[in-house]
């Protein structure tokens, strides 16, 4: 049970709906939570990126801010990803907004809008090149796949920097959810 201690807003005590629903909201510990960190990769950030989470498991997402389903599975690879990031492992978002033009100053400041709207608070790349290829060559994938035409799409990879299993197009919960369970294994 929270206890609030003194009044937190002026009038608290006075029986005003605010103030006894700010004094309940700062009572019971909510709060925005960290903001998510936005920036421009190319091949080799994004290469080194990868490089700096080898040691601990990592779930690489992407998504387009253009693309309402992919934009909305973020929400689900966040969720997803939670017990992942309390054992210690690493979830990267990559947004992949360039493969379709624009500036890369347009790409970052929707990334920054989606994050906030979306409450999304973790590392998001941005792809900073209009070139699916360099994105391809980056994250290389089994059988010829490429990362470039399977968004939204999610990677893991186990502490050594392997690939330990891919879901493409559809994120669903529950395709998450064994994507991640995968990599306790």
């Amino acid at each position: 049970m929270t206890r609030v201690v003194a009044p937190l807003v002026r009038g608290a005590g006075r029986g005003t709906l605010a103030s006894a629903a700010l004094a309940a909201l700062f009572a019971s510990g909510c709060s925005r939570g960290a903001e998510a960190s936005v920036r421009a990769v190319d091949g080799a950030g994004l290469r080194a990126a990868l490089e700096a989470a080898r040691g601990k498991a990592l779930l690489l997402a992407t998504f387009a801010t253009w693309d309402g389903d992919s934009v909305e599975s973020m929400e689900r690879v966040m969720t997803a990803s939670t017990a992942l990031r309390e054992a210690g492992g690493r979830l990267m978002l990559l947004c992949v907004d360039r493969t379709g033009g624009g500036t890369l100053e347009a790409a970052t400041g929707a990334a920054r809008r989606v994050a906030e709207k979306r409450n999304l608070t973790t590392e998001i790349l941005v792809w900073s090149s209009t070139e699916t290829v360099a994105l391809d060559e980056a994250v290389p994938l089994e059988d010829a796949a490429r990362i470039s035409t399977l968004f939204p799409l999610a990677i893991a990879f186990r502490p050594d920097g392997n690939i330990a299993g891919t879901l493409a197009k559809e994120l669903t919960a529950e395709g998450l959810g064994k994507l991640v369970a995968g990599l306790a294994n």
